[in-house]
């Protein structure tokens, strides 16, 4: 989380100071562009854990997961009247977002231990990007589309507070960001944004030995939160 907040910090000033300065330049023309991201990345999986031993057993708990994020992007863009933008843009990243856990228990087996791992190894998103030109150099936009992510997770003992955390799934979601984009020399764009993806939540059962073999339930319902720099080249001219 410490590299998000000095990355949206360092970013912040930067993109606001370009608004700020940036010489006039000829408006672009409708085109594609490619390119490619870095940034910083927490994964946070909201886990729920119920059961019945002689009583409800319930457990809630979020388990952040911090990384780098990066990939590649490509996408079409549309110049709209004097001030509006709008693109349509795919990316995919690598993901390195993880997490240890360790936890022991002297209930069902005297001092049992369990060692999680979950991380978070690839993500895919397709957007729409509506924008407003601030100048003849920078757009303000936001971001809305679906994504998707591949998460994995392993346990020594199969436990997570008692239940099921082995498992490799992808799960799908939507995405709404903000962010600023100004042009640089040569036809390249500089871009620095947050993004925020809600994913679909998820169930997993097994029986626990924490708990005398009892049959436990977790519902994992993740989110991330993406801060990112992205460098483009647009094979229209500015």
């Amino acid at each position: 989380m410490k590299i998000l907040n000095s990355l949206l910090l360092i970013s912040t000033g930067c993109l606001f100071a370009t608004l700020l300065y940036a010489a006039p330049s000829p408006r672009h023309e409708n085109g594609f562009y490619v390119g490619g991201s870095i940034g910083a990345t927490q994964l946070t999986v909201n886990t729920k854990v119920t059961g019945n031993l002689g009583g409800t057993i319930s457990s809630d708990r979020d388990i952040a997961l911090d990384g780098i994020t990066g990939g590649i992007l490509g996408g079409y863009s549309w110049y709209i009247g004097n001030h509006g933008y709008l693109a349509v843009e795919a990316n995919a990243n690598l993901d390195s977002a993880n997490t240890t856990i360790k936890e022991t228990s002297s209930g069902g087996v005297p001092s049992s231990q369990s060692k999680i791992h979950m991380k978070m190894t690839s993500s895919f998103a397709l957007s729409f990007i509506p924008g407003y030109f601030v100048n003849d150099n920078t757009v303000i936009f936001g971001r809305l589309g679906f994504a998707a992510a591949r998460l994995a997770s392993s346990a020594t003992n199969g436990n997570l507070n008692g239940s099921g955390a082995d498992f490799t799934k992808t799960v799908s979601g939507y995405r709404l960001g903000l962010g600023l984009t100004t042009e640089l020399p040569n036809n390249f764009t500089l871009t620095g944004e947050y993004d925020y993806t809600d994913y679909s939540s998820f169930k997993k059962s097994s029986r626990s030995a924490f708990y005398n073999n009892t049959l436990l339930t977790t519902n994992y319902a993740p989110s991330t939160q993406q801060f990112v720099f992205s460098v483009a080249y647009h094979f229209n001219q500015f």
